[in-house]
């Protein structure tokens, strides 16, 4: 702020600010004043206020006869008071919080410490938990093999052998019930036919038998079909099995929900498959999310735990891994199922994915199907 008319003595000149309590306020020189303040927000009230010797103003003609100086004095005094009370409050505030933040700093190091102690025993009990729980492998991988491993396994059952771990029995269950259908074709459970002047059509026959005599899973299957088929034919197309899975997408989903569960009950009940395994496996899962969380959260309290809770959660994964496998002798049978896979796929290559070619598939096991693509 700058006056036209210096005042003769700087000392005459009085100013004041009211605003912002981080401001600054100087007289420069006998006819400039200057005010100064950081970060200024917006609709935030900034006032000055300047007291000059009368003859500074001396055309002014907004004049009152009183001498206002001692009022303005007592008066500014007071405001400065209560803003120098405020401005301590503020400092103290700014203090404690500060102290707060160091104290929770060192009291968040001494708890990382802890849990870095901890999470080092913990390392040492998880590292001895993977040696003894190796992962098992076949004795030896092969490359092809020509035998059925398991002749009383159902298409389903090599199905969960053969994609155990790598994806869900759920996402193959296409290639499930065409081999099922077949295998029910080869048990006599029905027949397949072309249909007159369709081609590719093929026509599902079911046969008079007994479903009771079937694993559970082919029942299930065989239940499924009786539900599509005509009540007076016994009999319907694929194109028919296609429009009522459409039709009745909830029904049929119950169906397949339910056989994937009979397989695992049956792979359970072989001691090819243990829920309680997966439990546990399931159960490391979580510790090694939990471990994750932990090392985001040490990123901003604790940074000394980020590396053991890092370690721990690979940990957690491995191990939850050596928990998600099959038994050592479906592990062979795994291989085995992928040997087959091979040789059949080598030697006895279908044109089609569709099962129209039945023909072939007379010299085919039906569990094939089940991975072929």
């Amino acid at each position: 702020m700058y006056y036209h008319g210096p005042v003769s003595n700087k000392e005459e000149l009085k100013t004041w600010a009211h605003g912002p309590l981080n401001g600054n306020i100087s007289i420069v020189s006998n006819d400039t004043v200057f005010f100064e303040v950081e970060d200024l927000e917006e609709n935030t009230m900034l006032e000055a206020r300047v007291v000059t010797p009368n003859q500074i103003f001396a055309n002014n003609k907004n004049k009152s006869n009183q001498n206002k100086l001692q009022s303005i004095l007592s008066q500014e005094q007071e405001w400065a008071n209560e803003a120098n009370r405020k401005r301590e409050q503020l400092q103290k505030r700014q203090e404690t919080i500060k102290k707060a933040i160091l104290i929770g700093a060192i009291v968040s190091n001494i708890i990382g410490v802890l849990f870095t102690v901890i999470i080092i025993k913990k390392l040492v009990k998880y590292h001895k938990e993977l040696k003894e729980h190796p992962i098992l492998k076949p004795q030896i991988e092969m490359e092809y093999f020509r035998d059925i491993p398991d002749e009383n396994e159902t298409p389903a059952g090599a199905g969960f052998l053969y994609y155990f771990k790598n994806t869900a029995l759920s996402y193959h269950m296409s290639k499930i019930l065409s081999a099922t259908m077949l295998d029910l074709c080869l048990k006599g459970y029905l027949s397949f036919e072309p249909v007159a002047g369709k081609k590719d059509q093929i026509k599902v026959i079911l046969k008079q038998k007994n479903p009771n005599e079937l694993p559970e899973d082919e029942n299930t299957v065989y239940e499924l079909l009786k539900q599509v088929a005509n009540k007076e034919t016994s009999s319907f197309t694929m194109k028919e099995f296609q429009k009522y899975a459409s039709n009745h997408s909830s029904s049929v989903l119950n169906k397949i929900n339910k056989i994937e569960k009979q397989v695992k009950a049956l792979q359970e009940e072989k001691e090819n498959y243990s829920k309680k395994q997966i439990e546990t496996y399931q159960n490391w899962t979580a510790k090694g999310i939990g471990y994750l969380f932990l090392s985001i959260f040490s990123l901003f309290f604790m940074q000394i735990l980020i590396l053991p809770s890092m370690v721990a959660m690979v940990y957690c994964f491995k191990i939850g891994g050596r928990y998600n496998q099959l038994t050592k002798k479906r592990s062979r049978r795994k291989s085995q199922m992928g040997g087959l896979k091979k040789i059949h796929v080598r030697f006895f290559p279908i044109e089609t994915k569709r099962s129209a070619r039945i023909s072939v598939m007379g010299e085919i096991p039906s569990i094939c199907y089940c991975f072929w693509y």
